[in-house]
């Protein structure tokens, strides 16, 4: 007796799970299967449905980080600047090499300062340089002419530049 119980089970089991089969419908895109009174039909979605109609994806903007540096030998009172290079390390590099370029020497190898994604500024007193990093040249400086008056007299720009993010997708 419990195989009998047991066959039936699983037929009916099976009369379920292959009904579910024949009535399933197979709709276009945006279209619902019909009630289960009617599973031949397709309906277009309700009017309250505009959520859940699959939009394309509008593709993400992404953004890479610019750096930039300045190097200084204070010894010959030679810079190099450079702007708009990929990495921290490329930037340190580049500058040093900009500042021998220019006729510097070993001081070269000091890097006042590197930045990224904002600009900068070097102000250059009677006595030496002072560098600063800020969102915008103006403010750069502004924050380093402040800082070389404390420091020094005849404070005068003598280099801004900016390395901003740079749009790759």
């Amino acid at each position: 007796m419990e195989l009998a119980v047991k066959l039936r089970v699983l037929l009916a089991l099976w009369l379920l799970v292959a009904s579910d089969f024949s009535l399933a419908q197979v709709c276009p895109h945006g279209a619902y299967p019909g009630r289960l009174d009617e599973p031949q039909v397709c309906r277009p979605p309700p009017e309250d449905a505009g959520n859940d109609v699959v939009q394309p994806m509008t593709p993400s903007i992404r953004w890479e980080a610019r750096w930039g540096a300045i190097a200084i030998d204070n010894t010959l009172g030679k810079v190099g600047a450079v702007t708009d290079l990929r990495s921290k390390r490329e930037a340190k590099k580049a500058a040093t090499a900009e500042c021998r370029a220019r006729g510097g020497g070993e001081g070269c190898k000091y890097v006042s300062l590197t930045y990224h994604n904002q600009c900068a500024a070097m102000v250059w007193g009677n006595e030496r340089a002072v560098t600063q990093r800020a969102e915008t040249a103006e403010i750069a400086s502004d924050l380093a002419l402040r800082e070389c008056n404390k420091l020094t007299t005849d404070c005068k720009i003598y280099y801004t530049g900016c390395s901003l993010p740079a749009r790759v997708q």
